[in-house]
C-alpha cells in the first residue's frame, strides 16, 4: 500500500461522511423538536407568540440541544457509513489493496475530533447560551399573557403566587371583571383586593420587562392583628414580575457556561452537596464532548461488522447503541447522587464502557 493509495481512501470515506453527518443533524435535531411540538403549539394558541417569537424560540431551543445532538449525530453518520461500505463489499475491497482497519478507521477518528472540538464549544459556551435566552424568553411570556393563568369562575392559586378570582375575562384584551385578589406575601399583614375591573399592563424596555395587574374602581382590606383597615381607590397598581433585567436573574445550571460552574466549585468548598453537584455537570459538560470519540471507535468496529445486511439497519443499531449509552449515563449519574462512586468517575462511567468495547471491536477486526 502506497500513501497516495492511502490517501484516495481516506478521502473517500470522508466525503461519505460529512453528507450523512449533516443529515444525521437535522434528524435528531428535527426528532428532539417534535418532542416539544405540544409546548410550541401552545406558545402560538395560549400566548399568541407572532412568527418572529417562535422562530426565536425554536432557534434558541435547537441550539441548547446541540451538545447532545453532534455526538449521536457521529455515531449515526459511522455506523451508517461502514455499515454501508460492508455490505456493498467496499470494505474486503479496500482490503485486497492492501489497506488494514487502521486506516480504514481514520476519516471516522479524524471526523470524531472535530465534532467533539464544536461540540465541546457548544457544550461549554453555545448551548448554556440558547438555554439562557429560551429561559428569558419563557420568563417574558408569562408576564406578557399573565391572564392566561386565570380561569372564569375559578380560584386561580398560580397566579404570580396570588390567589385570584375573576367573574370574567377576556383574553384579547386583557380584562378582568369582578376581580378578587388575596395577597399573603406578607403572612402577618395579608392583603385582600376587591375590584370592578381589572387590566394586565406590560412595561418593558430593552433590558426590562414587567407586568402590572391594574386594578380599577375597588377597595382594598388589610388585617393587622385586631387592627382592619379598609381603603377605597378608583385605581391601583399591583406588580406581577420584578422590574428587574432579566439578564440579571439567577441563571439555572443548564444556562451556565462552563467556567461559571467551574468559580461556583471553588466557591462553595465548604458545602459537599453543593460542591458535588457542580461538579456533576462540570465533567458532563466534558463527557458528553469526548463522547464523540467513544462513539467514533465504536461505530467503526460495529459498522464493519454488518456484513451482508441492509445499510439502514446501522439507523437501527444507532438508536440501540444510544440507548444503551443513555442508560450506563443514568446509572453513573445514579451512583454520583448516591455517593457510591466520585462524581468525577461515576460520570465517565458510559464513557469508559463505550471506549473498551470500541477498542475490543477495533482490535479485533485488526487480527481478523
Amino acid at each position: 500500500m502506497n500513501w497516495r493509495s492511502g490517501k484516495t481512501a481516506f478521502s473517500y470515506i470522508m466525503l461519505q461522511m460529512v453528507p450523512y453527518y449533516l443529515l444525521g443533524v437535522v434528524i435528531f435535531l428535527f426528532i428532539l423538536l417534535m418532542f416539544q411540538a405540544l409546548r410550541l403549539t401552545e406558545f402560538v394558541l395560549v400566548h399568541g407568540v407572532n412568527l418572529w417569537i417562535l422562530t426565536k424560540i425554536v432557534i434558541f431551543l435547537s441550539t441548547s440541544f446541540l451538545p447532545v445532538i453532534l455526538p449521536m449525530s457521529l455515531l449515526f453518520t459511522v455506523l451508517f457509513v461502514y455499515n454501508r461500505l460492508s455490505s456493498d463489499s467496499e470494505i474486503l475491497a479496500f482490503y485486497s489493496l492492501g489497506h488494514n482497519v487502521f486506516v480504514l478507521a481514520a476519516p471516522a477518528l479524524v471526523l470524531s475530533v472535530s465534532v467533539a472540538l464544536i461540540s465541546a464549544a457548544t457544550s461549554f459556551y453555545l448551548g448554556p447560551w440558547g438555554n439562557r435566552e429560551f429561559e428569558i424568553i419563557i420568563e417574558k411570556l408569562g408576564a406578557s399573557k399573565a391572564e392566561a393563568a386565570i380561569r372564569e369562575g375559578t380560584f386561580s392559586e398560580g397566579f404570580f403566587d396570588f390567589v385570584i378570582y375573576a367573574n370574567k375575562v377576556d383574553t384579547k384584551e386583557g380584562r378582568l371583571y369582578n376581580v378578587f385578589l388575596y395577597d399573603e406575601h406578607d403572612p402577618t399583614n395579608p392583603l385582600t383586593i376587591i375590584a370592578k375591573q381589572g387590566v394586565i399592563v406590560r412595561e418593558e424596555t430593552e433590558t426590562e420587562y414587567r407586568g402590572i395587574l391594574r386594578l380599577i374602581d375597588g377597595n382594598m382590606h388589610i388585617s393587622r392583628g385586631p387592627r382592619y383597615t379598609k381603603i377605597d381607590f378608583e385605581s391601583y397598581d399591583r406588580y406581577l414580575t420584578n422590574p428587574i433585567s432579566f439578564n440579571a436573574r439567577e441563571k439555572s445550571l443548564n444556562s451556565m457556561t462552563l467556567g461559571e460552574i467551574s468559580d461556583l466549585i471553588e466557591k462553595n468548598p465548604n458545602d459537599k452537596n453543593l460542591a458535588d453537584g457542580y461538579r456533576m455537570e462540570y465533567h458532563k459538560r466534558i463527557a458528553i464532548a469526548i463522547a464523540c470519540l467513544m462513539f467514533a471507535l465504536v461505530g467503526v468496529g460495529m459498522g464493519m461488522t454488518i456484513y451482508h445486511r441492509k445499510a439502514s439497519n446501522g439507523l437501527v443499531v444507532c438508536i440501540a447503541l444510544i440507548v444503551i449509552y443513555w442508560i450506563l449515563y443514568i446509572v453513573g449519574e445514579g451512583l454520583a447522587n448516591s455517593r457510591a462512586v466520585p462524581p468525577g468517575i461515576a460520570i465517565w462511567f458510559a464513557n469508559i464502557v463505550f471506549a473498551a468495547f470500541g477498542t475490543w471491536k477495533v482490535r479485533k477486526l485488526a487480527h481478523a
